[in-house]
């Protein structure tokens, strides 16, 4: 695979031990997360980020932390965790958690440009809901699907 700057990258294996051993700290924060312990958590991120500081997995990880932090109510860290994740990595409900974030921090703007970002998909009852605060807090209106 070539790389932006025309090279080729070279793709290094991962061992296989450790590629198990990240996976079971990533399924470890999922299923704490799952049980609505966002504590225990972002500890294990911390945990999985300080023994693979680079690891195959760090993407997923650090979309994990993200929630986890909206979860505990810690929404100036959990809007800094959405903005270091690389544009277009989100899933729709993550993004719609994202701009409702946006709007309650009054950061309008952003929160309309990841509205647009979504308005060619179809709606879903939060994604109206997230757009209805837009329009009522923020003033921001117009999610109409852009022509191809």
């Amino acid at each position: 695979a070539a790389t932006p700057g025309g090279s080729r990258a070279v793709l290094v294996p991962i061992p296989s031990d450790t590629l198990a051993a990240e996976a079971a700290l990533l399924r470890d924060a999922l299923t704490s997360l799952a049980a609505g312990d966002p504590k225990s958590t972002l500890s294990t991120v911390a945990h999985y980020f300080s023994r693979f500081p680079d690891g195959a997995l760090g993407l997923e990880v650090e979309v994990i932390r993200a929630r986890a932090l909206v979860e505990a109510g810690h929404d100036t860290e959990a809007l800094a965790a959405f903005e270091r994740l690389p544009p277009g990595t989100l899933p729709a409900n993550l993004t719609l958690t994202w701009m409702n974030l946006l709007v309650r921090a009054g950061r309008c703007a952003d929160a309309a440009t990841r509205a647009r970002s979504l308005a060619d998909q179809a709606l879903t009852m939060e994604q109206t809901e997230v757009r209805q605060q837009l329009a009522t807090r923020c003033g921001v209106q117009g999610f109409e699907p852009q022509a191809p």
